[in-house]
C-alpha cells in the first residue's frame, strides 16, 4: 500500500530488506541477533507509520492500553528468567568442570528454580549425584532432563551412564542417543561398552563414560 508515488523505490527496498531478514532468522541463528533485528523493526515502524498529511485523531482506549502494558511486563519476565536461569548455569557448568560437585549442585539448583524448563541442570545434577555414588537419584534427575527435552541424544546419553551407575539396564537409553546422534563418539562408545546384561560391568564401565562425557567438547552442558 506504501510504495507508490516517489518513495516507492524506498519502501520496495525495505520490503526486500525484511523478507531476507525473515527468510534468515526462520533458517539460522545470529549470535548478534537484537543488533540484527532491532534495525528490521525499526525500519518497518517507521514505514508503517502514518503519513503527515493523515489524520492523528485516533486513540487507544484505556482497557487496550492496561492490556498492552500488561503483556509487554509479561514479555519482559521471561528473558529476565532465562538471565538468571543461565547465569547460574554457567556458574554449574564451571563447578562440573573443575570436579566441585558442592558448588555445581546448588548453582544447578538454582538455575532450576529461575527456570525449571531447561535440560542442563538436571544433566548436571545426575552426573554430580552418579559421581557421589547416588546412582538412583542420579537416574531420577537425568530422567527428569530426558522429560524437558526429549529430542536431544544428550539426555539419553546421560540417562544410560546413570542407569549403568545404578544397575539398571543401561542398553535402551544408549540405544535411544546412538540413534539419535548415530555419528557422535560418544553415544558408539556408549552402546559399545554397555553390552551385556552384567550390572556390575554397567557400573565399571560407567566411571569411565562419565569421564569421557566430563571430557568431551560436545555436550550442552560443556562451559563456553
Amino acid at each position: 500500500a506504501r510504495a507508490r508515488g516517489s518513495r516507492r523505490s524506498l519502501y520496495g527496498v525495505l520490503l526486500a530488506a525484511g523478507v531476507v531478514w525473515a527468510l534468515h532468522a526462520g533458517v539460522d541463528w545470529d549470535w548478534e541477533m537484537p543488533v540484527v533485528t532491532l534495525p528490521f523493526f525499526a525500519a518497518a515502524g517507521l514505514a508503517l507509520g502514518p503519513r503527515a498529511r493523515e489524520p492523528r485523531h485516533r486513540t487507544v482506549s484505556r482497557p487496550v492500553r492496561l492490556v498492552l502494558a500488561v503483556a509487554c511486563v509479561a514479555a519482559a519476565v521471561l528473558p529476565v528468567l532465562i538471565i538468571g536461569s543461565q547465569s547460574t548455569l554457567d556458574e554449574a557448568k564451571r563447578a562440573l568442570y573443575a570436579s566441585d560437585c558442592a558448588k555445581a549442585v546448588p548453582a544447578a539448583d538454582s538455575s532450576i528454580g529461575w527456570l525449571s524448563a531447561r535440560s542442563q541442570p538436571y544433566e548436571i545434577l545426575g552426573l554430580c549425584d552418579a559421581k557421589r555414588g547416588s546412582a538412583r537419584l542420579a537416574v531420577a534427575e537425568t530422567r527428569e532432563a530426558v522429560s524437558r527435552d526429549p529430542g536431544s541424544w544428550e539426555p539419553y546419553y546421560l540417562l544410560a551412564i546413570a542407569q549403568a551407575s545404578a544397575g539398571v539396564d543401561p542398553r535402551p537409553a544408549a540405544a535411544r542417543a546412538l540413534s539419535m546422534n548415530p555419528l557422535e563418539p560418544l553415544t558408539g562408545q556408549a552402546v559399545s561398552q554397555l553390552q551385556g546384561a552384567s550390572s556390575r560391568r554397567w557400573a565399571r564401565r560407567a566411571v569411565s563414560l562419565r569421564e569421557a562425557a566430563l571430557a568431551s567438547n560436545d555436550l550442552s552442558i560443556v562451559p563456553l
